[in-house]
């Protein structure tokens, strides 16, 4: 890029260059946080999320064989010669049953997701790959430009400055010349 700019501040390249510092800093943090926000969500439903839900199927397995045993303890019980209904027992099973049913689909679920958000993980890293390369290089890279720029006007008006105030010095007097007459033998 070749031409000439017209810059009236040199302050004012400066505070941009501060300011594109701060905007590449702040940038970098959120990259940072949200990078480290989809790390731990995806680690919940890669690692936390199964071991909880496969704890609450084991326990949802022992609660069906307690009702179910529960269950047969009481039909082979008699009250005389009549049967009990067993109606608790039956509802006890029941419910452990559904909720059994209930963790397992849990865990589906979790699975399901896992891939999706995996997925979405990716395809977030490949979205932001060219802006973590622009913060990581290009920026960098435009204010050293800019700090050299700064240098380099703040060098070229301390240079006119100091032309100008060599130019506008009051000139040493000169001798009139003399004519001969004033000469003397």
């Amino acid at each position: 890029m070749s031409g000439s700019a017209k810059i009236t501040s040199i302050d004012a390249v400066e505070n941009f260059r501060l300011a594109l510092m701060k905007f590449n800093d702040n940038a970098l943090r959120a990259l940072m946080s949200i990078d480290e926000q989809t790390k731990r969500a995806l680690h919940w439903f890669e690692h936390e999320a199964p071991t909880e839900w496969n704890m609450r199927i084991r326990k949802c397995h022992e609660d069906v064989e307690r009702a179910r045993s529960a269950l047969d303890t009481c039909l082979t019980k008699k009250v005389g010669d009549n049967r009990p209904s067993c109606m608790e027992e039956k509802q006890a099973l029941q419910a452990a049953k559904r909720r059994l049913a209930h963790a397992q689909e849990m865990l589906n679920v979790i699975r399901v997701w896992t891939t999706r958000i995996r997925q979405a993980c990716d395809d977030y890293r490949g979205g932001v790959m060219g802006l973590r390369t622009t913060l990581d290089t290009r920026v960098p890279e435009t204010v050293a430009m800019l700090s050299r720029t700064v240098r380099a006007l703040d060098s070229y008006t301390e240079q006119s400055r100091e032309k100008n105030d060599s130019s506008s010095a009051p000139k040493p007097s000169v001798q009139p010349e003399t004519t001969s007459d004033e000469i003397k033998p």
